[in-house]
């Protein structure tokens, strides 16, 4: 900047030109969990102001995010991020819980179960705390197991209620010229988190193979449940010969095969795994003194992704384990740096 001073010189006016340096007031200060800008102005000087954003996974919890440059230095002090945690769920006693739901940072996981075996999940298996700092899904409730009267294609059911409970027998007959596809009576069971008929309650058809012998059709019961994923379409108690089904996996989790399996003379065929994400803990990166390195706010990765780190304060790397890791199927090895 520059300053012109006027003066009276033999009676005269004189004009002087004189430039000034505009004050310093330094480096604002860094903050842990945040980067900053410069938001006006050019450079660390008097009236420039500077704004700190907190980084993905953290909430900014001072009153103002901007620092400004005045003629006492910088005012305020340097903003304070800490790390977005989701509020505590509601979850009923008959409910298991694995995870630390009063404690849950962005990307952690809580799984679900029922307390009692004669009871299943009404909803979903397991919730993670979202990048917003809010549940994916609200947690699930535990219902007593039962059993819905099924429609029975060629058949019918002699006698019985609406529901079933566990261990309840179903008895049922089939039309003229059909037979039950199992002689063994099918009784209301738990499998994974489902209520289901074991055997699946079936009138077969007669059909004609190669040979012009008569022999009864290969329908499957309901397909087999898969890890960390679930069937797409509605669940059916029998599936025809080389009917399919498709599946997806849950959030976050990788298909590996797929995403089909077929009913094959009443066996079901095609492998399908989903393959889990990792999970980076804001402890076990404090054991370790490392962070994720600036501008990587991933903290919950898909199978296949990468995360990079960086020692934290001064300290170096120690051991052969590289700063650039991969998440292999919910495993992911931290360096460490002392």
């Amino acid at each position: 900047m520059h300053l012109i001073f006027h003066s009276c010189v033999f009676f005269l006016w004189m004009q002087t030109l004189t430039f000034v340096r505009a004050k310093s007031c330094g480096h604002p200060g860094e903050a842990q969990f945040a980067d900053f800008r410069l938001d006006k102005g050019e450079d660390f000087v008097f009236g420039s102001e500077v704004v700190y954003t907190c980084r993905d996974g953290y909430q900014m919890v001072s009153r103002t995010s901007r620092r400004r440059c005045t003629a006492n230095g910088w005012d305020g002090v340097v903003p304070v991020c800490e790390i977005l945690k989701c509020p505590v769920p509601v979850i009923d006693d008959n409910v298991n819980v694995n995870g630390d739901p009063e404690d849950s940072t962005v990307g952690n996981l809580l799984r679900f179960d029922c307390k009692n075996d004669n009871e299943i999940l009404s909803g979903p298996s397991q919730i993670y705390c979202a990048e917003n700092g809010q549940w994916n899904e609200q947690p699930p409730t535990c219902e007593e197991l039962r059993c819905v009267k099924p429609t029975i294609e060629n058949g019918y059911v002699l006698s019985g209620t609406p529901h079933y409970k566990e261990h309840q027998v179903l008895n049922f007959d089939c039309n003229t010229d059909y037979k039950r596809g199992n002689e063994r009576l099918p009784q209301c069971s738990k499998a994974g988190s489902r209520a289901v008929w074991i055997p699946t309650p079936e009138c077969r058809p007669p059909c004609e193979t190669q040979d012009g012998k008569q022999t009864t059709g290969s329908d499957c019961s309901s397909p087999p449940l898969l890890d960390n994923g679930d069937i797409k379409d509605s669940l059916k108690q029998k599936y025809k010969h080389d009917e399919k089904v498709e599946y997806v996996c849950q959030a976050w989790h990788i298909m590996e095969g797929g995403p089909f399996r077929k009913c094959v003379d009443g066996e079901w065929t095609g492998e399908i795994t989903c393959l889990r994400p990792c999970t980076v803990n804001e402890d076990d990166m404090k054991a370790n003194n490392i962070q994720l390195i600036r501008g990587e706010g991933k903290i919950y990765s898909e199978h296949g992704d990468h995360i990079t780190f960086e020692c934290t304060g001064r300290k170096s790397r120690v051991g052969s384990v590289a700063f650039r890791q991969m998440c292999k199927d919910g495993v992911i090895t931290l360096p460490r740096c002392e």
